[in-house]
């Protein structure tokens, strides 16, 4: 199954319709809530919550009457479609994008998980228990520094 490990249980992906691209990109994109053989469907696939629906490169999303899509781990077209997909696209990505409201480190030390050190966004979020940390990590430095003035 070309595209099993793609994504999990919560991740958001893309999957393209007849690897059509540029202004004539038709696909569809969701946050997985199911894969495997799910809803008694005769494949195995991610089943998703669409989010956005493009079809030939116009946004068709809010004209979409059902939110649940079924996206196949592999069909008889991937290993051909696989030698004409644009470098770096293939029918199933698994999407990493920024989040709004979220935090993201963007720089860091070299063991960081940032994107400067080529973490992908959801790898580079920061919870809200680091910022506890580096509250108190920045709290020491100012005390360390006032007490050198001293």
């Amino acid at each position: 199954m070309m595209f099993k490990n793609v994504a999990k249980v919560g991740d958001k992906i893309r999957a393209y319709d007849f690897a059509q691209f540029g202004i004539n990109s038709c696909y569809i994109e969701g946050t997985v809530l199911d894969k495997g053989n799910v809803d008694n469907k005769y494949y195995a696939c991610y089943k998703i919550q669409l989010t956005k629906k493009i079809v030939k490169g116009k946004n068709v999303t809010k004209n979409t009457e059902d939110k649940i899509w079924y996206v196949p781990f592999e069909t008889t077209d991937d290993a051909f479609d696989k030698k004409v997909y644009p470098k770096g696209i293939t029918r199933v990505m698994k999407i990493d994008e920024p989040e709004e409201g979220k935090t993201y480190a963007l720089t860091g030390t070299k063991d960081d998980k940032c994107i400067a050190n080529g973490n992908t966004w959801s790898e580079s979020e920061v919870k809200k228990d680091s910022f506890d940390t580096i509250d108190h990590l920045e709290k020491r430095m100012l005390l360390n520094e006032q007490m050198e003035d001293n």
